[in-house]
């Protein structure tokens, strides 16, 4: 991670090329991506077992190469893990106005529903973007007005210095990171069924989570977050952990008559595209069948 950003920050200061630029911003983004790998560790204070010094590290991580704020994303993350596909609690299905993983987020499907959201797989794109300068600037902004930690304005600063170097539109360039995690991010969760009952938390993780792809690449491209129902059994256990816990989870789901979700990556992406189209059209039904009535 250090190395690739590293390497963009050095090729972007030096060369003035649009084609130079456009790789480098390549190299620079994928550094912002792995950090998120690294800092979602530190986020959950499995990286030194010690929650100060965690929070330190992910602090300082998602403030530089990001601008991200910690305490920010650790609210939200904690919620997410507390209340998975949980609807009304779990953020991470619900951008109503943006883009939704489900109609039952909607309280009233016909009249809530929007022209975006009946036509999401093809604004999921650009809203993903938006919706990422959105937590970059004004999520942000209120969380350091609100808690002032000084450290978050020391690492944030760094960050607005680094993107003063590179110039205003390289820096926006960098962002395309965040299609990397978004994509990774939706693969294990956003297919799968959500509720408005809680459950066992056992059941409930292995009924609203998913593996993807089991194999050493994914393990690195996906940062060991691929065992996404070993995380969100274990969230404190360290990531490239998760797998040894794989076998005892199939047999105890396998126990139990429960499902184990296990998908390759390819179908994963097919699935969560799908989902989003299948979403759309269902709601593209439902106005279509309230006008002829």
């Amino acid at each position: 991670m250090v190395i690739l950003a590293a390497l963009g920050y050095y090729f972007l200061t030096r060369f003035s090329s649009t084609w130079i630029n456009f790789f480098d911003c390549f190299i620079f983004s994928m550094a912002q991506g792995r950090v998120e790998w690294i800092q979602h560790e530190a986020g959950h204070f499995s990286m030194t077992g010690i929650p100060k010094l965690d929070r330190l590290i992910q602090t300082y991580l998602v403030g530089i190469l990001m601008g991200w704020s910690g305490i920010f994303w650790r609210r939200h993350h904690n919620l997410h893990h507390a209340m998975t596909q949980l609807i009304k609690r779990d953020i991470d299905i619900d951008y109503t106005g943006i883009f939704i993983t489900s109609k039952e987020v909607l309280d009233d499907p016909v009249n809530d529903q929007t022209f975006f959201l009946r036509n999401q797989v093809y604004f999921a794109p650009i809203f993903t973007l938006l919706a990422a300068f959105y937590v970059l600037f004004w999520e942000t902004g209120k969380h350091l007005l609100k808690y002032k930690v000084g450290v978050e304005f020391i690492a944030i600063g760094i960050h607005y210095l680094i993107a003063y170097q590179i110039g205003f539109w390289p820096w926006i360039g960098c962002h395309v990171m965040m299609y990397y995690l978004g994509l990774n991010f939706a693969l294990s969760h956003t297919h799968l069924p959500v509720t408005n009952k809680p459950t066992h938390w056992v059941e409930h993780r292995l009924a609203h989570s998913a593996d993807i792809d089991q194999r050493p690449w994914c393990n690195w491209w996906m940062g060991y977050l691929n065992y996404q129902i070993e995380h969100h059994l274990f969230p404190t256990m360290p990531q490239f952990r998760n797998k040894l816990a794989v076998e005892r989870d199939k047999a105890l789901a396998a126990k139990h008559g429960l499902r184990y979700y296990v998908f390759s990556y390819k179908d994963a992406v097919i699935r969560a595209i799908r989902n989003l189209v299948d979403v759309s059209q269902e709601l593209k039904r439902l106005s279509d069948t309230e006008h002829k009535s």
